[in-house]
């Protein structure tokens, strides 16, 4: 057995390596930050406090779950990260950044989302070409032919047939579809992905296809999840860190159990 001096030289060295580990990840600048984020509503005469008072951040390459349950308002701040919902009072900082018109314009490429029901999510008259070459196209990035061929490597890493650029949303079921709409979302290289209960809609034995599809995407280009879910099952599987909202309000956040 080693000598306790031996042993305290070790321990201290592991305590100090832990803690520059700790530093270093403190110092890491946030991919998005909510600072005392409020969303409130009109009901009537009276005001909804869809989110209330809450903060939080996502650093690059982490997937933080959202969790809570229904009403409790995890849609409504996964909306506005993604820009689709303009809070009502609070800060929101993309990269250290607040969000005036310049770094929303940036923000709009870099955070993308995955909406809970893929085939209202998709428009069922255009091809699946052309849904998820739009992002492309509405953000003027390539050219058409560029774009072409960037929806056929995307419908391939995806996991679906290059044939099914040519047919259209009725034509598959749920899982694809979802993998479909993934596609879309990885069109113009995001840094975040807002997955809004991505799987909910999907059959039990289809679920574990498209949550091993979002771990492997996440592994191989960097990205960071808001994973918006009530399965604590699949958030064990895939979070980092886990954010629990209740009535709006943001009650607990802490590393994966």
């Amino acid at each position: 057995m080693p000598p306790a001096s031996t042993l305290n030289r070790a321990l201290s060295r592991q305590q100090e390596s832990e803690k520059r580990a700790y530093e270093l990840a403190a110092a890491v600048t946030p991919l998005i930050a909510l600072e005392g984020l409020h969303v409130r509503f009109p009901v009537g005469r009276m005001v909804l406090r869809a989110i209330d008072d809450v903060s939080l951040s996502v650093a690059p390459g982490e997937t933080l779950a959202l969790v809570g349950e229904s009403g409790s308002g995890k849609s409504t701040l996964g909306n506005v990260v993604a820009g689709l919902q303009a809070p009502t009072a609070g800060t929101l900082r993309f990269k250290a950044r607040a969000m005036d018109a310049a770094v929303r314009r940036e923000s709009r490429r870099a955070i993308q989302i995955v909406f809970q029901d893929p085939f209202s999510a998709l428009d069922p008259r255009m091809p699946i070409s052309a849904i998820i070459a739009e992002p492309l196209l509405i953000q003027r990035i390539g050219t058409a032919a560029e774009r072409r061929d960037q929806a056929a490597a995307l419908i391939e890493q995806v996991g679906l047939p290059r044939d099914a650029l040519n047919r259209y949303p009725h034509e598959f079921s749920g899982g694809q579809r979802q993998r479909i709409a993934i596609a879309r979302a990885l069109a113009p290289e995001p840094e975040l992905i807002v997955a809004d209960e991505p799987l909910s809609a999907l059959d039990v034995s289809i679920q574990s296809q498209v949550l091993n599809l979002l771990r492997a995407i996440q592994r191989a280009r960097g990205l960071a999840y808001l994973f918006i879910s009530h399965d604590l099952a699949v958030v064990n599987h895939l979070a980092d860190r886990v954010a629990v909202l209740y009535l709006g309000r943001l009650v607990e956040v802490a590393e994966r159990a």
